[in-house]
């Protein structure tokens, strides 16, 4: 803030009058923002997800998820549930982007420490993802649970890995990427996502969600960070595997749907 104040001849306190008013203001025209794509980009989207993959791999992916670890001040309340498993206090920003890297859902808050399942599991998309992907599907990574909307890669189990299996994982990480690289490029364009030093964990989610919301605006308008020759990853924070007792409803038909892309798209 000083800084701030300081560049453009203002008092500390206007600079925080004024990017209090500008963060509240984004966070409150997020939903029109950061919203779930219309059926005719689901189209546009699904195409574009394949690209990824070289035209194999999953066809009717409209999405992929995962959780960002956001650094913040320690709490002063539950403060050991902040820390996540690198040892540093962090919120988790979980986020739905589609093929061109803009965000179409995001929930932010949960601490450092709460496995990626269980914050989607909290998550408000979580009731109402059979609606929202249809026929379609989300892919994430082997800490979520197999879902009739959400493919997961299969575990490798080494030398008796079959070959369609194998297969199959590949095209999955050549599309899921994406969710690593819209979180990369998030930070790259919003550096202070590295560290959030706001004196609540509220302020921090508004914060946030006020960075996601102009990554959104910037994406809509094409506007690239153009000295990027490659989109970054994030540092891997997460959980590896999925929590043992998610309630993975349908496992039957989720197991078929993914043996049959494994088998037939890849």
């Amino acid at each position: 803030m000083y800084a701030i104040g300081d560049k453009f001849d203002v008092t500390e306190s206007s600079v925080h009058v004024c990017v209090t008013r500008v963060v509240h203001f984004l966070h409150a025209i997020s939903d029109e923002i950061i919203c779930w794509p219309s059926s005719a980009e689901v189209t546009r989207i699904k195409n574009g997800f394949l690209a990824k993959s070289k035209g194999k791999g999953p066809r009717n992916t409209i999405g992929c998820i995962d959780g960002s670890h956001i650094g913040i001040l320690t709490p002063s309340e539950s403060t050991q549930s902040y820390f996540n498993r690198k040892k540093w206090p962090s919120i988790i920003l979980q986020g739905i982007c589609d093929d061109r890297n803009k965000l179409l859902n995001v929930f932010i808050g949960f601490p450092g420490s709460v496995h990626d399942a269980r914050v989607l599991r909290e998550s408000p998309f979580f009731a109402r993802a059979i609606q929202e992907c249809e026929d379609n599907y989300i892919l994430g990574d082997s800490a979520y649970p197999l879902m009739p909307w959400l493919m997961t890669p299969f575990k490798d189990n080494g030398s008796s890995f079959p070959t369609w299996k194998k297969s199959f994982n590949k095209r999955h990480s050549q599309q899921r990427v994406l969710i690593e690289n819209t979180f990369g490029l998030l930070k790259q364009r919003f550096r202070r996502l590295y560290l959030v030093d706001a004196k609540s964990v509220q302020q921090c989610c508004y914060i946030v969600m006020a960075a996601c919301v102009l990554h959104n605006m910037c994406n809509d308008e094409r506007d690239f960070l153009e000295e990027l020759a490659t989109l970054p990853q994030e540092e891997d924070v997460g959980n590896d595997e999925s929590e043992g007792d998610f309630d993975c409803s349908l496992p039957g038909y989720s197991q078929s749907l993914r043996e049959f892309i494994a088998k037939e798209q890849c």
